[in-house]
């Protein structure tokens, strides 16, 4: 545009009025256009921050994984061809709170005599136990950090709702729209969020992760 202006100094045949006017109209779609990229390229930058991280926390909780049921002597999760997620999920269907307990049930049996527990003795001959409760303090921490990416996520969702609406907003001010074809717009992009808000939180039961963090007792080491 600021070519055509200064072409249109010395050019008779280029109308300025007509070429002011074209520029206002342009701007129109500019606006729009230029509010409507910002939020996609910001959503999607945020997106791919959150996966990045949550990639590297699954890494960390694999690795806490391995030392954990290797301290325990329990059979770690097969890799195999498989992706960690995979790996994980699998693992946790049988990895849970009863087979725990039957373990340290039978420990502690092991160790018994006349109705009496040798903690002392269970300790020595299990020095790795000392080890796995020592890293609750890191798994505590790992958890609170898939709580953050979690929130993180929703919040990222709800900008970019925001920022969408608005740039819809901006082209019913300025009549490249009609209401009912932006309102039509903003109603089915609301259902599109609704409908991610509900998959995610369905898939992932972060309330029980809250209570169950809270039961870990990490800050009773083991020395």
């Amino acid at each position: 545009m600021t070519f055509l202006h200064s072409v249109a100094q010395n050019n008779k045949a280029i109308n300025k009025k007509n070429l002011q006017a074209f520029e206002k109209e342009l701007n129109k779609y500019v606006i729009y256009y230029t509010a409507l990229n910002d939020a996609n390229q910001k959503f999607e930058f945020g997106l791919n921050f959150n996966k990045d991280q949550l990639n590297l926390l699954q890494d960390n909780m694999y690795d806490h994984l391995l030392f954990t049921v290797t301290a325990l002597k329990m059979t770690p999760p097969n890799r195999g061809n498989k992706t960690i997620a995979e790996t994980l999920n699998e693992f946790f269907f049988d990895f849970k709170k009863e087979k725990v307990v039957d373990y340290f049930s039978k420990l502690e049996e092991k160790y018994t005599v006349r109705g009496k527990l040798n903690y002392e003795k269970l300790l020595q001959e299990n020095a790795s136990l000392k080890e796995a409760n020592n890293q609750l303090e890191d798994l505590v921490l790992q958890s609170k950090r898939f709580e953050n990416l979690y929130n993180e996520y929703f919040t990222l969702l709800d900008s970019y709702h925001t920022k969408v609406n608005n740039s819809l907003k901006l082209a019913q001010d300025n009549g490249l729209a009609d209401k009912s074809i932006i309102e039509a717009k903003q109603n089915e992009f609301r259902g599109l969020k609704n409908e991610a808000v509900n998959e995610i939180q369905a898939s992932i039961n972060i309330r029980e992760l809250y209570t169950n963090v809270e039961k870990i007792k990490y800050r009773y080491r083991v020395l």
